[in-house]
């Protein structure tokens, strides 16, 4: 509808952000928030606010928003049903709260043990985070007296040469040293892991 509120938790690089700007544009507003908001602040976007917004500590008012959207931020808090609740609070009567989260139980069960090995060595390192925030929040979206309840999953296949391919290899190597570092990982057992992306 016109004048449509939105707000996007965690908006990284702003994709989302950019998007509903377009969508809801001109008399819609979009709000985007984040720990680091260097990335969002490059959007020059008329119908667009970004705040350095913490969503476990920092608020809004209840029905301030006809739109919520949040993507790949529950998995890396501690306390996130008080915060999803807080979150559906945020929501006008009527509005629609959309949360996407990963979840790693197919890749800790795959049959390569280098590419199962990193998701435990991710929650190792860092064990606020949770690895099932997907199936997780299956059972938490039905605590918030929401209406409409729906849900979809997708699973990734990674092949090698893909957009995928290079996420998943930047993201392991952002993590290395850290993995490294903590004896979580081997050296070798990155570069296994990282040889596997390239690998049919």
């Amino acid at each position: 509808g016109p004048a449509v509120r939105c707000l996007e938790i965690g908006g990284g690089r702003g994709s989302i952000a950019r998007w509903l700007c377009q969508d809801v544009a001109p008399q819609g507003h979009v709000t985007a928030t984040d720990l680091e908001t260097g990335f969002l602040s490059r959007l020059a976007l008329p119908n667009l606010t970004v705040l350095r917004h913490d969503v476990r500590t920092d608020d809004f008012p209840e029905g301030s928003f006809d739109l919520v959207h949040v993507r790949a931020v529950f998995m890396h808090i501690p306390g996130r049903m008080a915060t999803l609740q807080r979150v559906a609070s945020w929501l006008a009567p009527g509005g629609w709260l959309v949360a996407e989260e990963p979840d790693f139980g197919m890749w800790l069960a795959d049959l390569d043990p280098a590419w199962a090995a990193h998701p435990a060595a991710w929650h190792e390192a860092f064990p606020s985070g949770s690895l099932c925030q997907g199936r997780a929040l299956l059972r938490q979206i039905h605590r918030l007296g929401l209406a409409d309840i729906s849900a979809d999953a997708e699973l990734d296949i990674v092949l090698r040469g893909t957009a995928l391919a290079e996420f998943y290899r930047l993201s392991i190597e952002a993590l290395s040293q850290s993995l490294i570092s903590a004896g979580l990982l081997t050296a070798a057992e990155v570069a296994r892991l990282t040889a596997r992306l390239a690998q049919p």
